[in-house]
């Protein structure tokens, strides 16, 4: 089994959003400070009460971070009057309602600028952003050093996603030298603060073991969990997978199906295939062919071009109705699409013999010449089979377009 490192990056839109519990704590001075215990509106009352200018940048943070339109003009209203002091709330407050459009028209130099500013004073929230554009190169042209020292700034100030993008490049020796025992320490702090793709990634680690750590699937196991009780639904899936092949634990066929569930449940395809084919083949489950056509249902919409053939391939038998072998080819024709090779063939076929489809020998001709290149030996034969169906300058046209062709167009 390949475990696979979590690559996404949590970017602009990832920030910790500062609701009514409030979120983790920035820097050590603002750890202490009462004003990031308070709800929203006792912040509002304490600021209408104190007109304390520390407590004004808090509360415009606050209110810019909740995203909604009407409290991005009330922190601008706070913040403004602010910046003469250089009040690094208020430094962060401008350059995310320049960066993201909040309040005023979007204005990437003067993001720039303000985060600039508010990281000279220490904000590491603003450093997280500042190390964003660094990174996206929207603003500024890229700079991966840059933006690591920035994430390592946020990261040491306790921002979770920072701490999770920082680990990363060390992961990946993006920015930094490749290490990965800092990559592994800078999962812990993000996953210690509920961050759902470092415990992921940990999972990972610990699944496969590397130059910082020695597999251990106790460890593995654990972070999966957190990862998937945090809403990743991928977790779960390698959970099922853990146990369902006794993946250095013995194998527990109850607990595989219990996990691949959880993961199917909250709409993981690939999850949603494996169940059905359990039933449909009755492994460690009793055989059963409306659970599997209801799983590959559920996988097939949801995109799994597995799902989509085996969902095609229940529909065409030999004694199908038309309508039946009408929804085969709707699905092989899915599948085929996402280069699916035995869809291709088998699509090949009902084109050939105008099984749920009007029969066409060229399009049965484009999809055997795909299957063949794809690596289905049958196709060979099938194609030298259709030449004589098809036009020599037609069989030229779909021979050149099938050397072009790439997954996910439509035929």
């Amino acid at each position: 089994m390949n475990f696979q490192i979590w690559t996404r990056r949590i970017l602009v839109a990832g920030i910790c959003i500062l609701g009514a519990a409030g979120c983790a704590k920035i820097t050590a001075k603002q750890e202490a400070a009462p004003s990031h215990t308070l709800t929203l509106s006792e912040l509002e009352s304490e600021v209408a009460r104190t007109n304390d200018p520390i407590l004004k940048g808090v509360l415009a943070s606050r209110l810019m971070e909740s995203a909604e339109p009407q409290n991005a003009v009330r922190a601008l209203a706070l913040a403004q009057p602010l910046l003469e002091t250089e009040n690094k709330d208020a430094l962060y407050v401008m350059g995310l309602a320049s960066a993201l459009g909040r309040g005023m028209e979007r204005d990437c130099p003067a993001a720039i600028a303000y985060f600039t500013r508010a990281v000279y004073k220490n904000h590491a929230k603003a450093a997280y952003f500042l190390a964003q554009e660094y990174e996206l190169g929207e603003c500024v042209d890229d700079n991966p050093q840059t933006a690591a020292g920035l994430y390592l700034t946020a990261a040491t100030g306790g921002v979770s996603d920072a701490q999770y993008n920082l680990a990363l490049d060390y992961s990946k020796g993006e920015g930094v030298l490749q290490d990965d025992v800092k990559a592994l320490y800078w999962y812990e702090r993000a996953e210690a603060q509920g961050h759902a793709a470092a415990a992921f990634n940990l999972g990972n680690i610990y699944a496969a073991g590397n130059q910082a750590v020695p597999r251990n699937m106790e460890k593995a196991i654990s972070y999966y969990q957190k990862a998937y009780d945090r809403g990743i639904p991928e977790a779960a899936f390698l959970l099922g997978t853990i146990f369902a092949n006794a993946e250095g634990v013995p194998k527990d066929p109850a607990a595989a199906m219990t996990w691949y569930l959880k993961a199917a449940n909250a709409g993981h395809a690939e999850a949603q295939f494996v169940i059905g084919q359990r039933y449909d083949l009755g492994k460690d489950v009793a055989k059963d062919q409306g659970q599997a056509i209801f799983w590959y249902a559920m996988a097939a919409k949801n995109g799994n071009p597995d799902a989509q053939f085996n969902l095609g391939a229940t529909y065409d038998r030999p004694n199908s109705t038309e309508q039946e072998q009408k929804i085969a080819v709707a699905w092989y024709a899915l599948a085929a699409n996402q280069g699916h090779p035995q869809a291709m063939y088998n699509l090949s076929l009902c084109h050939a013999k105008g099984a749920g489809v009007e029969q066409d020998f060229g399009k049965a001709f484009l999809w055997a010449t795909l299957a063949k290149k794809y690596g289905i030996i049958d196709a060979k034969k099938l194609v030298e089979d259709l030449r004589p169906l098809v036009p020599q300058e037609k069989q030229q046209a779909i021979s050149q377009t099938a050397r072009k062709w790439t997954p996910n167009q439509t035929h």
